[in-house]
């Protein structure tokens, strides 16, 4: 036990964890962007903070937006569907890609503050289940299915908060602003199997390219960061 108990310790000095470091950067025109996706039509879209929901280029560039929410923290892509998680308002709304026309709302009990709901959300095909994480105090996983009845509920530790989350290659892959860190993740276990630091400031959102290309976006410095795969 105490042996298991100094690993621990040990894993988490400064130092012990890989950094990978972004191949480049770019700025985008989205105030406050809080969570990223991309589609399998290859388009990328971003929420805010502030509730604006916005489409962007491959470089960044502003291609539509719209006022769609109170407090937008993360969004997912499901065939043709956007998913798009407001922690406020504790709602999903879910989009269609092309019209951007609202075809449903779900609801999200939480009992947290207001600014303490649901901060991330991702879907796991293979299952048909959606996962949705609290932000922190305390963090956890809930396991939907597609109309988002609760079917598993996990406390993760080992994580400060939660920015984002999404699911590439198999795996979970969440993304931490305090602790500057990127955790892959068991999606069977929620056990987390590898991590790497990430040198750049509030980092909100995440996703894959089909290469598997890691893109992060930065809420403070509203860029749009761009890393090679972690895993290779």
């Amino acid at each position: 036990m105490y042996k298991l108990l100094l690993f621990s310790f040990l894993a988490l000095l400064p130092g012990k964890i890989p950094t990978i470091k972004p191949a480049t950067w770019t700025g985008i025109p989205v105030a406050e962007p809080s969570g990223i996706c991309v589609t399998a039509s290859g388009h990328y879209f971003v929420v805010s903070d502030n509730g604006v929901f916005c489409e962007i280029d491959k470089d960044g560039k502003l291609l539509r937006s719209e006022k769609l929410g109170m407090d937008l923290e993360d969004v997912c892509s499901v065939g043709t569907d956007l998913y798009i998680m407001d922690e406020s308002a504790r709602l999903i709304y879910v989009l269609d890609e092309q019209t951007w026309k609202q075809k449903a709302i779900h609801s999200l009990n939480y009992n947290g503050g207001r600014n303490k709901g649901f901060e991330s959300i991702t879907y796991i095909p293979e299952k048909k289940h959606f996962i949705v994480i609290t932000e922190k105090m305390p963090l956890i996983i809930v396991e939907t299915d597609e109309n988002f009845n609760a079917l598993n509920q996990v406390e993760l530790k080992g994580i400060s908060d939660m920015s984002s989350a999404t699911y590439y290659n198999h795996k979970l892959w969440l993304l931490s602003d305090e602790d500057h860190t990127v955790f892959k993740v068991n999606p069977d276990d929620f056990s987390i199997e590898k991590k790497w630091n990430i040198p750049i400031y509030n980092p909100e959102g995440i996703c894959f390219d089909t290469d598997g290309t890691m893109r992060i976006v930065s809420d403070d410095c509203r860029r749009l960061y761009i890393f090679p795969n972690p895993d290779k």
